[in-house]
């Protein structure tokens, strides 16, 4: 397939075209469509509601059909370029230069799946959005843009080209169908949690409020006895916390196996290839020199077993719509190693470590118990003895949250690597090359003047790390040795 020819989306885009604006239309319009099929009858409808729905429909598609055939696409070798043409009424030529791409993502959504074709995303960074998007193509061509656009190689035109760079491909990991079970098991307990200790004050509310009405108290007085009573209530906040919990958990392993079943990390010279989902598959590819940092996700149920999960970041902002990162979830210690190994040119050696000084911890207790309780005392005073379970609860609970947090906080400094550890369940430990480090700042508190504590915000291409209420003048030593790195950088690029 020569691309270097303008090129259509698969015949298939026509229909897939017709479903997206289809519902595009019916999003943002059927609350007009309320009344007609509430206030008039089935004649009605039929008579007038029908034939304007189907008028709609007929030319949604035959926009549709020509949106199609002036949609196309093709590689402009001389200039390095991924040019599209659209536009029915409006021409657009939309050109990208191989050299400001990011991530070229083949995904397979559901329906996509149905009929056997792809769907073609092209990102560049700093955008929130994708630049590019082809929705109907074929894996072959698709596959050949990629590998255009992304290995800086001239346009594949031979079938057997592609063959032979497939064979010549490493498989670096494949995940189980029991690794994930295992991960779905054990990741994102902080978040169950938070949600079962919301289910059991709403419980425990919702009967505390029932019990208060005095028909209930005296019919319970006279015909059921306290404790038996008192014995059904706890058996059944207990039961429903487990059902709960087993249920969140349950959702959780489920999530997991759709969103990364078949997970297949390849080697390529310096990319990584992904491949990965059950009902919608995504194909990504992922350039060692487009790795900000990498974060190492365990908790302590993961680290006993020698699981975790690696997160690559890569430049630009993560938005709910595209994100610049990539999870690889349940790593154990030899695929972690060798993922490592293909970012980092040599294993990260740190020389100083700092930790939040306790006052970090003091300040949180202030800030997120003692206030907050102070601000409910004041509003409801009369009622406080009501609230005094709850309010002790939620004290224990934010002072291991804050202990914990306290305690895992930690930055490591090395000449080539800095490595910031933060987490109160599961461990965040952020690994960021010196040399993805932009700028270094400092910040400090008039009131931390006197004890010589600061903050420092380490900014990268693909987004910002803090590290605060530590030690400021070797946070400033530090500091000032960075940024002398990245102005001998910047002027080696000048």
């Amino acid at each position: 397939m020569k691309l270097n020819q303008p090129q259509r989306q698969s015949k298939w885009g026509i229909l897939i075209l017709s479903l997206m604006n289809t519902w595009k239309f019916l999003k943002s319009t059927w609350v007009i469509f309320i009344p007609f099929f509430t206030k008039f009858n089935k004649e009605t409808i039929l008579l007038y509601v029908l034939p304007i729905l189907l008028v709609i429909a007929l030319v949604a598609s035959i926009y549709t059909y020509f949106s199609y055939l002036k949609f196309t696409f093709y590689i402009d070798e001389n200039n390095e370029e991924f040019v599209i043409r659209s536009g029915v009424f409006n021409r657009k030529e939309l050109r990208i230069h191989r050299d400001n791409i990011q991530d070229i993502n083949i995904n397979q959504p559901f329906i996509h799946r149905l009929i056997g074709i792809y769907e073609l995303d092209i990102d560049s960074p700093g955008t929130n959005k994708s630049e590019v998007n082809v929705k109907a193509i074929n894996f072959d061509i698709a596959q050949e843009i990629q590998t255009y656009l992304l290995d800086k190689s001239s346009v594949v035109k031979e079938a057997d080209a592609i063959d032979h760079e497939t064979k010549n491909e490493k498989q670096l990991l494949k995940l189980s169908l029991l690794s994930l079970f295992k991960y779905g098991l054990t990741a994102n307990y902080l978040r169950s949690f938070a949600l079962l200790f919301s289910f059991v004050f709403y419980i425990v509310d919702k009967i505390r409020e029932f019990f208060k009405s005095d028909e209930i108290e005296n019919y319970i007085t006279s015909k059921i006895d306290y404790q038996i009573l008192e014995n059904s209530i706890v058996l059944t906040v207990v039961l429903s916390f487990i059902l709960i919990f087993l249920l969140i958990i349950f959702v959780n392993i489920i999530y997991h196996v759709l969103i990364y079943f078949n997970l297949k990390v390849e080697r390529k010279d310096e990319k990584l290839n992904l491949s990965y989902g059950l009902l919608e598959t995504k194909n990504a590819i992922i350039s060692s020199n487009k790795i900000q940092f990498l974060v190492e996700t365990q908790n302590f149920i993961q680290r006993k077993i020698g699981m975790s999960g690696l997160t690559f970041h890569q430049i630009g902002q993560s938005t709910k719509k595209n994100k610049n990162h990539y999870l690889i979830p349940a790593c154990n210690e030899e695929e972690k190693a060798i993922l490592q190994d293909f970012i980092w040119a040599e294993k990260p050696v740190y020389e100083q470590e700092l930790r939040h000084n306790i006052r970090w911890f003091f300040v949180r207790i202030m800030l997120m118990i003692i206030l907050p309780i102070t601000i409910f005392y004041l509003i409801f005073s009369n009622e406080i003895m009501d609230y005094f379970p709850y309010l002790m609860a939620y004290s224990v609970l934010m002072l291991l949250i804050l202990f914990f947090g306290y305690r895992h906080g930690e930055i490591k400094f090395g000449e080539q690597y800095v490595q910031v550890q933060s987490g109160i369940w599961d461990i965040d430990k952020k690994t960021i090359p010196v040399e993805k480090i932009q700028k270094v700042k400092l910040s400090q508190y008039f009131w931390q003047k006197k004890t010589n504590l600061g903050q420092i915000k380490i900014n990268t291409a693909g987004g910002n790390t803090i590290f605060g209420t530590a030690n400021f003048a070797v946070l400033k030593s530090i500091a000032k040795k960075y940024n002398q790195i990245i102005c001998k950088k910047y002027k080696n690029w000048i």
